[in-house]
């Protein structure tokens, strides 16, 4: 369980320093997502995600709407209550809150969440 929990907390960590080869590295080529972007629609592969690292570096640096963390602030990530079950051996479901929180660029402190849930083989 204390691997399944690093794993997903490097997958994180490439996310949030928007560095592409690590999450590459971690994630299946056929990977399998649900994400608010695709108005939870299934998308296939990781070509969808590298969209959002290919615009992350593209993004002006004010680049925050009100109310969204300033990618630009100091940001803290965390996993909240992470849940892991093994199904087998060698393959383990994890669920979590990720909340990200930090100033938004008006200056207000801002945190977001999402519920996610990541499956390792």
């Amino acid at each position: 369980e204390a691997e399944v929990l690093r794993l997903t907390r490097d997958v994180l960590d490439a996310v949030a320093t928007g560095t592409w080869a690590a999450y590459e590295g971690l994630s299946d080529l056929a990977l399998v997502a649900i994400e608010p972007e695709t108005k939870n629609r299934v998308v296939d592969g990781l070509a969808f995600q590298r969209l959002f690292f290919d615009s992350a570096r593209r993004r002006p640096a004010s680049g925050s709407a009100a109310g969204e963390v300033d990618p630009e602030a100091d940001i803290q990530d965390v996993v909240c209550s992470p849940s892991v079950r093994m199904l087998a051996e060698n393959v383990a479901v994890v669920t979590y809150t990720r909340l990200v929180t930090g100033v938004g660029s008006d200056g207000r402190h801002v945190a977001e969440t999402w519920a996610e849930t990541r499956v390792w083989e």
